[in-house]
């Protein structure tokens, strides 16, 4: 075999190396796509719920559904509360609400923190 057949082999290995490549970055690019499109509506999804459960909260306040309701609603909305996402939220959405419900929750953030125990 000369020198020339073993350039000729290498180039034929590298542009079926190159192809298989190129196929596998198209494949990895397509799963990331996936992956973003899923979790974009996960977070769509986790925000209106989030919305919800502090909607029906304020309606439970103003005495439009019962108080048992309301309590399982500020129960299920405490882990998202807790949670540095939580805390940004409501710091950036509170002024939404009107300042009896502000009080009300931030009431119920304070005593959550003194219940919460230390890490």
């Amino acid at each position: 075999m000369t020198l020339q057949d073993l350039g000729d082999l290498g180039d034929f290995v590298g542009g079926v190396l190159l192809v298989v490549s190129l196929l596998y970055l198209a494949f990895q690019i397509r799963q990331n796509t996936i992956a973003q499109r899923v979790a974009a509506v996960q977070a769509s999804v986790g925000a209106a719920n989030d919305l919800s459960r502090a909607l029906n909260l304020e309606l439970a306040r103003r005495g439009l559904i019962p108080e048992g309701i309301c309590e399982a609603y500020e129960a299920n909305l405490r882990p998202f509360l807790d949670s540095p996402s939580g805390r940004l939220w409501w710091s950036g959405n509170a002024s939404h609400f009107d300042a009896e419900f502000r009080g009300h929750l931030d009431a119920r953030l304070a005593a959550w923190a003194r219940t919460t125990p230390a890490e």
